[in-house]
């Protein structure tokens, strides 16, 4: 009976040409499915998988993660996934918990984590983000230069620390639909990862707060433009960072 399952399932991982290799002979995304092969082959009700793609090259990793899905999703099968790689839960998974210090720190949907993280930490955890203290007058956030509006006002309060992701920002010298202008910046550096650049300005108020924006292009060092900020995507959490007291309802 094994041999007719083992057959199956490695036909159905693309690993029917290599299953009489050794395992030194085998590449790494090889390696990983067959990892997966060993444990479908029992027909588990529960799948456990422990940073399941953290050995594998960027490319690798992407058609893993893929491959897990549509098992998953066609073998309607439970899986448990531990990662410290946002990447991997959002990939696969479709409620998701964060544990910090040894206890979960928020439950959800993967996208309402990361658009909602319930303190600083949970932020960090979740995907890159630009975290900044700021003053708080009436419904604004004061960054050097950059009145940020807020929906409401929060009279209780005069720090606190904003959040903003570098996806949710952009750099331009006209205004957009749904962004915000918030005020003028200065390009400081720019870099190349991942198919995206990654610039680095300064309010010019202040050069020593950095915010990180993602960009399809690159920008000139030492150029000015207006920093945009989509609508519906800015955080504040208290001072100490460990809860969230704003976040601005997304507009569709």
């Amino acid at each position: 009976k094994i041999e007719p399952k083992v057959k199956e399932v490695a036909d159905e991982l693309g690993l029917g040409g290599v299953l009489n290799r050794y395992p030194k002979e085998l590449s790494g995304g090889q390696m990983q499915r067959t990892a997966l092969a060993r444990a479908l082959v029992k027909d588990p009700k529960v799948l456990l998988l422990d940073e399941p793609f953290s050995n594998l090259d960027a490319q690798v990793r992407e058609s893993a993660r893929a491959l897990v899905r549509k098992i998953q999703r066609e073998r309607k099968l439970t899986t448990l996934i531990v990662s410290h790689d946002p990447a991997d839960i959002f990939a696969i998974a479709n409620r998701a918990g964060v544990i910090v210090q040894g206890k979960f720190a928020q439950i959800g949907n993967p996208i309402e984590i990361y658009e909602s993280p319930a303190s600083e930490i949970i932020a960090r955890l979740t995907g890159e983000i630009n975290l900044i203290n700021a003053k708080i007058i009436k419904n604004y956030a004061i960054v050097g230069n950059l009145n940020i509006p807020l929906d409401y006002k929060l009279d209780d309060i005069d720090e606190a620390i904003i959040g903003i992701r570098p996806d949710d920002i952009t750099l331009s010298d006209e205004r957009k639909d749904k962004y915000m202008d918030v005020g003028m910046v200065k390009v400081k550096l720019v870099s190349y990862s991942s198919g995206i650049f990654k610039i680095i300005v300064n309010p010019i108020s202040n050069e020593d707060i950095e915010i990180i924006v993602d960009s399809d292009e690159p920008l000139e060092i030492g150029s000015e433009k207006h920093l945009l900020i989509r609508a519906g995507k800015v955080k504040v959490f208290s001072k100490d960072g460990k809860n969230i007291l704003y976040r601005e309802k997304m507009i569709t």
